[in-house]
């Protein structure tokens, strides 16, 4: 029989040194229902010892520990879960940051293909470029491998050495790298671009600790642009650090006023979150996009701003999941997220959409609040949009084919670079005049039919959705993710039609 857990055995001590201090208080002075709990639990670990010892098949008890745990979870809500260790840290990366060289990559015919860099980072300091294909991490060759399996290998200690094997395109000789690892924010604000001479958009994807200093960089880069107006998207954003969505809402409220407030059963779980700062983003015209997506932080920032008629929400109804998750850790680095409170806006509306119970799923009522400006605004669910601007409809076939076959958009954007002068093609230019080409459709038809990929859909319906995927993807090849993002923005039916109620943002300020 395998060695008993660590688990295991912290179970059975918590369980004895409750039922020594228990008998050392004396059994008759404690609660019936301490009584019962202690009983219990007893039962619990005895039913794992009995599984464990007895059962028809050998079972590991790590993984019983955590059946048993999941089980108690999926009682409470969605969102309150146990991490390993291993997958507490991977959750960390996206909000915290992670010790690497800075390379995104897209699996091409079994090899990493470079398809951004981040922002100063060891790999672009260093020279690597967007299309160079990784052949060795560390003298391993990367060739097949997976994508967890070439991500360890990336990631390790700060300021430790990694050494790439980089193949570029037309070059006979690798060239090795030697990289020294050091902290990567993920991105959070992945574009800020001028849409118009005084229209400027910023793009949140999630809220991490680096968001708010993402912002003020952003902020002031489109301001020496000429922004005098502007469009935050937060369509998507499902939320992350909560001290980063409230120091973005600080930034556009004016001193003093309520950001967002908790309520909770333990007193720790109720608080007010008050704005602070006094700045130029209090002051700009604000029109904010949300849809279904919109989640968590975001939807406290979008209330906020609704609440104060700061600026307009407009899109689709967002997602309604507000609810504060607390962290627990324990001495094997493993954390439970456990649900302690429920956020309200300003008026004391309710986000959360629902909140099931062990027993039943009580849908939460819609209640009606006036704003100061006398704006009706509804909560108990999600945030209402003052504008709803529905988006347009995705294929999703063709969407589906997309992001399976990406590597074949991409592929032969690589392609189509490295035979063209586009690399010395300015950005904007690219956006207003850069065509994709019957010819160039034609060669991306042979191109997907001799991979295997061919679709006779593409001579016909899809042949607009095509062109649009492969200038995304030029975009790509040629700026990185930040070329899909402002490109994509472009082309968005929501993003092109928020601008036209500037108007209306203007006259809330007055």
């Amino acid at each position: 029989m395998k060695k008993r857990s660590n688990i295991k055995y912290l179970m059975f001590g918590l369980g004895a040194a409750l039922f020594i201090s228990v008998i050392f208080f004396s059994w008759n002075r404690v609660s019936f229902a301490a009584k019962q709990a202690l009983n219990k639990w007893m039962i619990l670990t005895m039913i794992i010892d009995k599984i464990e010892r007895f059962y028809v098949d050998e079972k590991d008890t790590d993984a019983l520990f955590e059946y048993a745990v999941n089980g108690i979870l999926n009682g409470l809500d969605p969102y309150s879960r146990y991490l390993r260790n291993d997958e507490y840290n991977e959750w960390k990366k996206r909000y915290q940051g992670y010790y690497g060289v800075g390379i995104s990559y897209e699996l091409i015919d079994g090899d990493p293909v470079v398809i951004s860099l981040a922002e100063n980072s060891p790999a672009q300091l260093q020279g690597i470029e967007l299309g160079d294909h990784i052949v060795q991490i560390g003298g391993i060759s990367v060739k097949n491998k997976s994508h967890n399996e070439i991500q360890e290998l990336l990631v390790g200690p700060q300021a430790s050495l990694v050494e790439l094997k980089i193949k570029r395109t037309r070059q006979s000789d690798a060239q090795v790298y030697r990289l020294y690892r050091q902290q990567i924010q993920v991105a959070s604000i992945p574009c800020a671009y001028m849409l118009r001479k005084d229209i400027g958009y910023i793009n949140i994807l999630h809220f991490t600790e680096s968001t708010p200093t993402e912002l003020d960089i952003a902020f002031t880069k489109l301001s020496g642009d000429g922004m005098n107006k502007l469009v935050l998207d937060l369509r998507n954003n499902t939320g992350g650090a909560l001290e980063a969505g409230i120091a973005v809402a600080d930034r556009f409220l004016t001193a003093g006023k309520l950001i967002v407030s908790t309520k909770g059963r333990s007193s720790k779980s109720t608080e007010q979150y008050i704005a602070t700062k006094e700045n130029t983003l209090s002051e700009i015209p604000l029109v904010i996009l949300v849809n279904g997506n919109t989640a968590s932080d975001a939807e406290i920032v979008a209330g906020a701003i609704q609440d104060w008629d700061r600026g307009l929400i407009v899109g689709t109804k967002t997602y309604g999941k507000a609810l504060v998750q607390s962290e627990f850790q324990f001495q094997d680095g493993s954390v439970l997220l456990l649900t302690t409170a429920r956020y309200y806006t300003p008026l004391g509306r309710l986000i959360q959409s629902e909140f099931p119970d062990s027993e039943t799923s009580k849908s939460v009522v819609v209640k009606k609040f006036k704003t100061r400006k006398g704006r009706i605004v509804t909560g108990g669910g999600g945030i209402s949009p003052d504008i709803l601007i529905a988006d347009t409809e995705v294929d999703e076939t063709f969407q589906n084919f997309y992001l399976t076959n990406r590597y074949l958009f991409y592929s032969y954007a690589d392609q189509f670079v490295r035979d063209s002068s586009l690399t010395d093609i300015n950005f904007d230019d690219y956006i207003q005049h850069f065509l994709v080409t019957e010819n160039m459709l034609s060669d991306f038809y042979h191109f997907a039919k001799d991979a295997g990929s061919f679709s006779n859909r593409f001579m016909d319906q899809d042949k607009k959705l095509t062109s649009f995927a492969l200038k995304k993807e030029i975009a790509g090849r040629l700026w990185g993710e930040k070329g899909r993002f402002i490109l994509s923005a472009f082309y968005d039916h929501q993003v092109n039609r928020s601008m036209d109620f500037f108007n209306q943002a203007e006259k809330l300020l007055k």
